[in-house]
């Protein structure tokens, strides 16, 4: 059936409420309208394939077209259009409140971007402490290193058991104290010096603990002993539990740098 040229001017106004009542989508693609519109072709006979080129969105809306124009295709052709001039304008109420419905209806099946996850607690900032300490030996720093620089010396001069667990006394040695209850290994060392450290324990606080041991020369006959801890108190609660625990450390290896010196002296 071929269709006056008042179809044409019909379907731009039928275009012009959809655009205007369908506020929550894009413009309707021109290719839709020239799929329906072109040369007075029927909306029925809309092939499915050239509705499917445009796109999932655009293809729903030639279909609401297509539903739409059936309703009032009689209305639109030049020998109807005459009788029912009325029915046109209520039909293209109709088709613009069909499309304004459709645009809600996907607007509402488009799942709602995720809601920004809430930031991350901070973490408690690492508070690190260094606890230096020192003792002046009247012997050389060779001669008090042969006496108490050997990685499991400790055994002796902070009288608790020590083995060695793996290694052999160089760098990655491991040292097990106290009945293997504490762990540490060695992680650097000079001829006159060694550093170590004290790896995390899972279920425990993990202080980052380091201890740094070494001779100094201060004269060819003298030397100093320098002992330093380093650890994060940042698991204890108040600044009093932080004094209190950093001079235990202090009681302790000073004790320790003491028993080191009568050794280093001895005859």
């Amino acid at each position: 059936m071929r269709i006056d040229k008042s179809w044409l001017n019909c379907f731009y106004a039928i275009t012009a409420s959809f655009q205007t009542a369908w506020f929550t989508q894009p413009p309707v693609d021109t290719r839709c309208i020239t799929v329906l519109g072109d040369r007075g072709q029927d909306p029925l006979a809309m092939p499915r394939r050239q509705a499917g080129a445009l796109g999932a969105k655009q293809a729903s809306v030639c279909e609401n077209y297509r539903i739409a124009c059936a309703q009032i295709w009689p209305a639109c052709t030049g020998e109807k259009r005459r009788r029912h001039p009325m029915k046109i304008a209520y039909s293209l109420g109709a088709i613009a409140l069909t499309i304004a419905l459709s645009g809600a209806a996907q607007a509402q099946q488009t799942p709602a971007a995720p809601a920004a996850a809430a930031p991350a607690a901070a973490a408690k900032a690492a508070e690190y402490v260094a606890i230096p300490m020192s003792i002046d030996v009247n012997a050389s720093a060779a001669d008090t290193w042969k006496k108490v620089g050997k990685y499991c010396d400790l055994g002796t001069w902070m009288k608790i058991d020590c083995v060695i667990s793996s290694g052999t006394g160089e760098v990655g040695s491991v040292r097990k104290i106290a009945g293997g209850r504490v762990t540490e290994v060695l992680i650097a060392k000079s001829d006159l010096s060694y550093g170590y450290t004290q790896p995390a324990v899972e279920g425990k606080w993990y202080n980052l603990y380091h201890g740094y041991l070494e001779a100094k020369a201060v004269t060819p006959k003298t030397s100093k002993l320098n002992y330093t801890l380093m650890m994060d108190v940042s698991n204890l609660p108040d600044q009093a539990a932080k004094d209190k625990a950093v001079e235990g450390y202090k009681t302790r290896f000073n004790a320790a740098l003491a028993e080191m010196k009568k050794l280093a002296e001895a005859k």
